[in-house]
């Protein structure tokens, strides 16, 4: 048995960023007090960072999670391929016998071709973060103008600067 936490670092409805260091943070306070208690409940912190790879830098490091998942096709890469990222002293066991592909794992004929594409993917969006980044804040900017433009009362449920740039939660009164 063990304790679990798994968040998004960044929601995939509102785009809001989630401030994954800070809890961490708090994580490692919490692994600190069972520890002096004798408590024996593992607490393991995940996040799935795949609407973030492609727009903001994850450095695994300074998230300070013992797992973080990523999906190929979020930045442009191809689908039905993931990544998962365990750190060292995180023991996981398998949920699928055979094989022993994937460390022992997850039995099944590993995707070569599709994590070599991921990868071609990761180095491209890294390559054209800022870039991109830079173009997808001016078209979030324009459209929030015309929009406002032809709907006085919009609300922009967005949280502007906490969210990710490729993110724009509206609704129109009355709808």
């Amino acid at each position: 048995m063990l304790g679990l936490l798994v968040l998004q670092l960044v929601n995939h409805e509102l785009g809001y960023i989630q401030p994954i260091e800070e809890i961490a943070e708090i994580v490692k306070a919490e692994r600190l007090r069972r520890q002096e208690n004798g408590e024996s409940l593992p607490l393991i912190f995940h996040t799935d960072a795949s609407q973030a790879a492609a727009l903001i830098d994850v450095k695994i490091k300074r998230l300070g999670v013992d797992l973080l998942t990523l999906s190929a096709a979020k930045v442009y890469g191809p689908k039905q391929v993931g990544l998962l990222w365990v750190r060292p002293g995180v023991t996981l066991k398998a949920n699928i016998f055979g094989g022993g592909q994937e460390l022992g794992l997850r039995s099944g004929t590993e995707n070569v071709a599709g994590v070599v594409g991921f990868a071609t993917a990761l180095e491209l969006a890294q390559k054209r973060r800022s870039a991109e980044v830079k173009r997808l804040r001016k078209l979030r900017e324009e459209l929030v103008k015309d929009l406002r433009q032809a709907f006085p009362d919009m609300l922009i449920s967005s949280d502007m600067k906490k969210s990710l740039v490729s993110f724009l939660n509206i609704s129109f009164s009355g709808v």
